[in-house]
């Protein structure tokens, strides 16, 4: 291993991450919602504390389940905000289709996403 293959590697484990959730409101009236907050803690010399604050909220109308999270990555060298949007809706017993919008905000760009899907939930034991 050359000496540019090991300091890339030694870069990607720069921080070890450790957070809590809180929810709030259990019920779903009017909302469920939840808080959390998560520590990027440095394992390296020369890193910094990273501090991500997270808000979840999530509501049910008849069949279908509305979801929205935002998260603030604050940190001095690349501070960012992510949010995302998303829909469930059940059909039939075991199939859930899902649309997905997420955004993500770096330095003063943003980025966005659409995201389709379908989820299939098996028998209980499996």
């Amino acid at each position: 291993m050359t000496e540019g293959e090991g300091s890339e590697s030694a870069s990607r484990w720069s921080t070890a991450s450790l957070g809590f959730r809180y929810q709030i409101i259990r019920s779903d009236f009017p909302f469920a919602l939840s808080v959390g907050m998560a520590f990027g803690v440095p394992v390296q010399s020369g890193g910094e504390l990273e501090y991500q604050p997270t808000i979840l909220a999530a509501k049910t109308f008849r069949g279908a389940q509305i979801h929205a999270s935002f998260v603030a990555d604050i940190e001095q060298e690349r501070p960012s905000f992510q949010y995302n949007l998303a829909s469930v809706y059940a059909i039939r017993r075991h199939w859930f289709p899902t649309l997905e919008f997420n955004g993500r905000l770096l330095h003063g760009r943003g980025a966005f996403y659409l995201t389709p899907g379908l989820c299939r939930r098996f028998e209980r034991r499996f």
